[in-house]
Protein backbone atom coordinates (compact mmCIF):
# COMPACT_ATOMS: atom_id res chain seq x y z
CA UNK A 1 0.00 0.00 0.00
CA UNK A 2 3.43 2.24 0.56
CA UNK A 3 6.88 1.97 0.64
CA UNK A 4 8.22 5.10 1.99
CA UNK A 5 12.15 5.51 1.68
CA UNK A 6 14.96 6.69 2.73
CA UNK A 7 16.93 9.05 0.11
CA UNK A 8 20.99 7.94 -0.98
CA UNK A 9 22.14 11.43 -0.16
CA UNK A 10 20.55 10.77 3.36
CA UNK A 11 22.06 7.15 3.88
CA UNK A 12 25.55 9.39 2.80
CA UNK A 13 24.73 11.63 5.56
CA UNK A 14 24.21 8.72 8.05
CA UNK A 15 27.78 6.79 6.74
CA UNK A 16 28.91 9.70 7.43
CA UNK A 17 28.07 10.09 11.09
CA UNK A 18 29.35 6.48 11.36
CA UNK A 19 32.68 7.48 10.83
CA UNK A 20 32.88 8.68 14.16
CA UNK A 21 30.70 5.44 15.49
CA UNK A 22 32.18 1.84 16.78
CA UNK A 23 28.62 0.36 16.71
CA UNK A 24 28.49 -0.58 12.61
CA UNK A 25 26.04 1.21 10.05
CA UNK A 26 24.05 -1.35 7.87
CA UNK A 27 21.16 -0.59 5.54
CA UNK A 28 18.81 -2.82 3.45
CA UNK A 29 16.52 -2.33 -0.09
CA UNK A 30 13.58 -4.56 -0.64
CA UNK A 31 16.11 -7.25 -1.41
CA UNK A 32 19.07 -7.37 1.01
CA UNK A 33 20.87 -6.35 3.99
CA UNK A 34 24.04 -4.23 2.93
CA UNK A 35 27.04 -3.13 5.03
CA UNK A 36 29.97 -0.91 3.87
CA UNK A 37 31.98 -1.99 6.33
CA UNK A 38 34.78 -4.25 5.39
CA UNK A 39 34.82 -6.57 8.78
CA UNK A 40 30.98 -6.53 9.87
CA UNK A 41 30.81 -7.63 13.08
CA UNK A 42 29.21 -10.89 14.40
CA UNK A 43 25.60 -8.54 15.13
CA UNK A 44 25.23 -8.05 11.74
CA UNK A 45 25.67 -11.40 10.22
CA UNK A 46 23.18 -12.27 13.76
CA UNK A 47 20.72 -9.70 12.38
CA UNK A 48 20.71 -11.15 8.93
CA UNK A 49 20.58 -14.44 10.03
CA UNK A 50 17.39 -13.51 12.09
CA UNK A 51 15.89 -11.73 9.20
CA UNK A 52 16.27 -14.64 6.70
CA UNK A 53 18.50 -12.23 4.48
CA UNK A 54 21.94 -12.30 3.12
CA UNK A 55 24.46 -9.53 4.83
CA UNK A 56 25.66 -8.06 1.11
CA UNK A 57 29.19 -6.20 1.68
CA UNK A 58 28.76 -3.57 -0.75
CA UNK A 59 31.36 -1.20 -2.02
CA UNK A 60 30.33 2.97 -1.55
CA UNK A 61 30.92 3.82 -5.06
CA UNK A 62 28.36 1.07 -6.00
CA UNK A 63 25.77 2.50 -4.53
CA UNK A 64 22.93 3.93 -6.73
CA UNK A 65 20.25 6.48 -6.32
CA UNK A 66 18.34 3.53 -7.86
CA UNK A 67 18.20 1.84 -4.60
CA UNK A 68 15.11 1.82 -2.52
CA UNK A 69 16.40 2.40 1.04
CA UNK A 70 14.03 0.93 3.19
CA UNK A 71 16.16 1.77 6.13
CA UNK A 72 19.33 2.49 8.09
CA UNK A 73 20.82 0.48 10.96
CA UNK A 74 23.58 1.10 13.70
CA UNK A 75 24.11 -2.43 15.44
CA UNK A 76 26.48 -2.92 18.22
CA UNK A 77 26.83 -3.51 21.97
CA UNK A 78 24.29 -1.13 24.23
CA UNK A 79 27.07 0.98 25.54
CA UNK A 80 27.90 1.77 21.84
CA UNK A 81 24.71 2.54 20.82
CA UNK A 82 24.29 4.49 24.16
CA UNK A 83 27.36 6.87 22.95
CA UNK A 84 25.68 7.07 19.19
CA UNK A 85 22.76 8.52 20.93
CA UNK A 86 24.77 11.13 22.45
CA UNK A 87 26.50 11.63 19.44
CA UNK A 88 23.97 11.39 17.10
CA UNK A 89 23.37 15.27 15.51
CA UNK A 90 19.84 16.84 16.30
CA UNK A 91 18.67 17.57 12.95
CA UNK A 92 18.68 13.96 11.77
CA UNK A 93 15.83 13.73 14.30
CA UNK A 94 14.11 16.25 12.01
CA UNK A 95 15.07 14.60 8.94
CA UNK A 96 14.27 10.95 9.86
CA UNK A 97 11.86 8.44 11.99
CA UNK A 98 14.46 7.18 14.51
CA UNK A 99 13.90 4.61 16.98
CA UNK A 100 15.90 2.28 19.07
CA UNK A 101 13.61 -1.21 19.39
CA UNK A 102 16.47 -3.81 21.15
CA UNK A 103 19.49 -2.48 23.72
CA UNK A 104 21.69 -2.84 20.01
CA UNK A 105 20.10 -1.17 17.51
CA UNK A 106 19.34 1.91 16.35
CA UNK A 107 17.01 2.76 12.67
CA UNK A 108 17.03 5.50 10.60
CA UNK A 109 13.47 5.55 8.60
CA UNK A 110 11.40 7.96 5.84
CA UNK A 111 9.79 10.74 8.57
CA UNK A 112 6.53 9.29 7.47
CA UNK A 113 7.29 5.38 7.87
CA UNK A 114 6.71 4.67 11.46
CA UNK A 115 4.46 1.26 12.18
CA UNK A 116 1.69 3.34 13.45
CA UNK A 117 1.22 5.44 10.24
CA UNK A 118 1.85 2.13 8.64
CA UNK A 119 -1.62 0.82 10.57
CA UNK A 120 -3.24 4.30 9.76
CA UNK A 121 -2.74 3.75 5.94
CA UNK A 122 -3.60 -0.46 5.93
CA UNK A 123 -7.02 1.00 8.32
CA UNK A 124 -7.77 3.24 6.49
CA UNK A 125 -7.67 0.98 3.05
CA UNK A 126 -9.99 -1.30 5.14
CA UNK A 127 -12.51 1.77 6.49
CA UNK A 128 -11.67 0.47 9.78
CA UNK A 129 -11.81 3.56 12.40
CA UNK A 130 -8.89 3.05 15.20
CA UNK A 131 -10.95 1.94 17.78
CA UNK A 132 -11.88 -1.24 15.23
CA UNK A 133 -8.32 -1.91 15.21
CA UNK A 134 -5.76 -4.46 17.90
CA UNK A 135 -2.05 -3.78 17.74
CA UNK A 136 0.00 -5.74 19.48
CA UNK A 137 3.87 -5.13 20.63
CA UNK A 138 6.96 -4.61 23.55
CA UNK A 139 9.12 -2.02 21.96
CA UNK A 140 10.10 1.56 21.54
CA UNK A 141 9.50 0.71 17.74
CA UNK A 142 5.73 -0.32 18.88
CA UNK A 143 4.81 3.22 20.30
CA UNK A 144 3.33 4.99 17.26
CA UNK A 145 1.24 1.37 16.61
CA UNK A 146 -0.08 0.94 20.19
CA UNK A 147 -1.32 4.70 20.15
CA UNK A 148 -3.06 4.40 17.08
CA UNK A 149 -4.73 1.14 17.74
CA UNK A 150 -7.97 0.75 19.85
CA UNK A 151 -6.73 -2.19 21.25
CA UNK A 152 -3.38 -1.57 22.11
CA UNK A 153 -1.85 -5.05 23.55
CA UNK A 154 1.12 -5.21 25.19
CA UNK A 155 3.24 -8.28 25.84
CA UNK A 156 4.30 -8.60 29.78
CA UNK A 157 8.16 -8.61 29.15
CA UNK A 158 7.90 -4.96 27.13
CA UNK A 159 9.05 -1.81 28.33
CA UNK A 160 7.57 -0.28 31.57
CA UNK A 161 7.29 2.94 29.54
CA UNK A 162 5.61 0.49 26.30
CA UNK A 163 3.29 -1.20 29.14
CA UNK A 164 1.98 2.17 30.38
CA UNK A 165 -0.10 2.39 27.08
CA UNK A 166 -1.74 -0.91 27.00
CA UNK A 167 -5.36 -1.71 26.83
CA UNK A 168 -4.43 -5.16 27.51
CA UNK A 169 -1.22 -6.60 29.34
CA UNK A 170 -1.12 -10.26 27.16
CA UNK A 171 1.70 -12.98 28.25
CA UNK A 172 5.33 -12.81 27.32
CA UNK A 173 7.01 -13.05 23.73
CA UNK A 174 8.38 -16.88 24.97
CA UNK A 175 4.72 -17.43 26.68
CA UNK A 176 3.05 -17.51 23.60
CA UNK A 177 1.41 -13.68 24.00
CA UNK A 178 0.03 -12.91 20.76
CA UNK A 179 -2.06 -15.99 20.53
CA UNK A 180 -3.40 -15.62 24.27
CA UNK A 181 -4.20 -11.67 23.15
CA UNK A 182 -6.05 -13.42 19.99
CA UNK A 183 -7.99 -15.99 22.08
CA UNK A 184 -8.87 -13.45 24.65
CA UNK A 185 -9.62 -10.30 22.43
CA UNK A 186 -10.64 -11.71 19.23
CA UNK A 187 -12.10 -15.33 19.31
CA UNK A 188 -13.98 -14.88 22.85
CA UNK A 189 -16.49 -11.97 21.35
Amino acid sequence: LSHLTIELEQLKEIEKFSKTQKAQLTFFDDKKMYTLHPEPNKLLFDDAKLLHTELTLIDKKDLSSDMLLTKAMFLGDSTEIDQLLLDLPPSFYDEFYCVRSVSYNFEFLNRGASKGEALKVLAESLNLKPENVMAIGDAENDRSMLEYAGSAVVMENALLEIQALATFVTKSNDNDGVAFAIEELVLTK
